[in-house]
């Protein structure tokens, strides 16, 4: 389950967590639900991120600054923007330029992190070699898992998610 940024061990924030949604509410893109009986009973109606048109804004810290007891920890923005919610993962056999031969750059193009953490390998094209194709590569360890290459990808279904890494 991908949580807030800022939170980096699971056991320290469901203890922390007050559940009282002050995240949720906050939330200026809307992406932090609450966890349901599927998610299990320790985690019952703590915050999780689930993204949709939008991911975790690169410049915000909402949810760090109202959670009343710090289960969110309020970073320096520099910080934050260095701490990994979760990773993303390309799935080549629903995007675009993989399936379809037709070059996208959007989720490059989005993503906020320096240096970016997906860059693109130019290939031969073998349905028109006069056009390179620009494959998307993930460097993980770029990649803070902001879910804003998720929310942009236009490919149906969407070719790049974030997941969880484990929370000690």
């Amino acid at each position: 389950m991908l949580r807030p940024p800022g939170v980096v061990i699971e056991a320290r924030f469901l203890e922390n967590c007050l559940r009282c949604q002050q995240c949720v509410r906050s939330c200026p893109n809307g992406i932090i639900k609450i966890a349901d009986q599927r998610h299990g009973l320790a985690s019952l109606f703590t915050p999780h991120l689930r993204f949709g048109p939008y991911g975790c804004d690169y410049y915000c810290q909402v949810c760090q600054q109202v959670c009343p007891n710090r289960a969110i920890p309020l970073q320096r923005l520099e910080d934050k923007q260095k701490t990994p919610i979760g990773v993303a993962r390309i799935d080549e056999s629903a995007c675009v330029v993989y399936k379809q031969g037709f070059n996208c750059l959007v989720c490059e193009e989005v993503c906020p992190v320096p240096g970016k953490a997906i860059r693109y390998e130019v290939k031969e094209n073998p349905e028109d070699p006069a056009q390179a194709l620009q494959e998307p590569k993930m460097i993980a360890d770029r990649c803070i898992g902001c879910g804003i290459c998720e929310a942009r990808c236009p490919a149906e279904p969407v070719a790049i998610r974030v997941f969880a890494i484990p929370r000690g």
